[in-house]
């Protein structure tokens, strides 16, 4: 440990190596925090095999409806896949479609609405949260969502010890502007965060927008501490074209974010004459 540094308990289910985009920000988080004099000890789930061998990384279990319909079963010699998801069997058709629009946006089972798809990890992590903080030391928690589980349980932890407590949201909870629910289960659910994040010291997010909505919704500060570009990580990336590039860094959802009319203008401008 560095001497004289302060010690934070970094709860987040997501957390590299797994290729979940969840836990990008959070690794370099802990990778950057000792150099300004804080030193992370990680609670995350054990979602890969072996994830680290980083003394700092506690991986715990965590039980999830998913995994069995996930897995791939064999029966008397047969190998038969995994089950086709419900997102997959939904674009089969216009009816299904508007039934599996209508069921996500009831009861979503995502990883940014409650009840999310990682609940089972919550009596895992609170189990060995609690362990860690009566090792002593700890002088903050920082947890990371979505999922919303990660400040469930540092909410748990944060009762059980009064540390002071920052809640990072990479993305809103019940005022997701992608995955919305309907009312009045909208209500329900930002009445369910505001209980839970009752005792944050501070809330941290990606965007000042997205900070303003928090600070609103909860009546605390709320301070943006936006997504970054480490060159680290590619070290002999090319140098973009001095005449025309275009960078997209994110994902995109379909049928919501659609980039072909955007690819098609470029493609009219690149056949312009002149």
């Amino acid at each position: 440990m560095m001497s004289g540094a302060r010690r934070v308990l970094v709860v987040s289910f997501f957390y590299p190596p797994d290729p979940a985009v969840g836990g990008l920000r959070v690794g370099k988080f802990v990778r950057h925090l000792p150099e300004f004099g804080w030193e992370p000890t990680v609670l995350t789930a054990r979602t890969v095999e072996a994830l680290t061998a980083d003394e700092r990384v506690n991986a715990t279990a965590f039980a999830s409806p998913w995994k069995l319909l996930r897995r791939r079963r064999t029966t008397g010699g047969e190998h038969r896949p995994a089950p086709v998801s419900l997102g997959a069997r939904a674009s089969r058709g216009p009816l299904r479609r508007r039934a599996y629009t209508a069921f996500r946006h009831v009861l979503p089972m995502s990883s940014v609405r409650m009840p999310d798809a990682t609940i089972g990890w919550l009596p895992y992590a609170v189990d060995r949260g609690r362990q860690l903080l009566a090792e002593g030391g700890f002088d903050a928690i920082f947890s990371s969502s979505g999922p919303p589980s990660s400040h469930i349980v540092a909410a748990r932890l944060q009762r059980a010890s009064g540390l002071p407590w920052i809640a990072d949201y990479r993305d809103l909870w019940s005022g997701n502007h992608w995955d919305y629910r309907v009312a009045p289960f909208r209500w329900v659910e930002r009445g369910f965060e505001r209980r839970i994040l009752r005792n944050a010291s501070l809330l941290t997010t990606v965007s000042s927008t997205l900070a303003k909505r928090l600070a609103d919704l909860h009546l605390k500060p709320a301070e943006v501490v936006f997504n970054g570009f480490d060159p680290a990580n590619y070290p002999e990336a090319p140098a973009p074209d001095p005449d025309f590039t275009v960078t997209y860094v994110g994902s995109l959802y379909w049928p919501d974010q659609d980039p072909a009319p955007l690819l098609a203008a470029v493609a009219l401008v690149k056949d312009r004459p002149g």
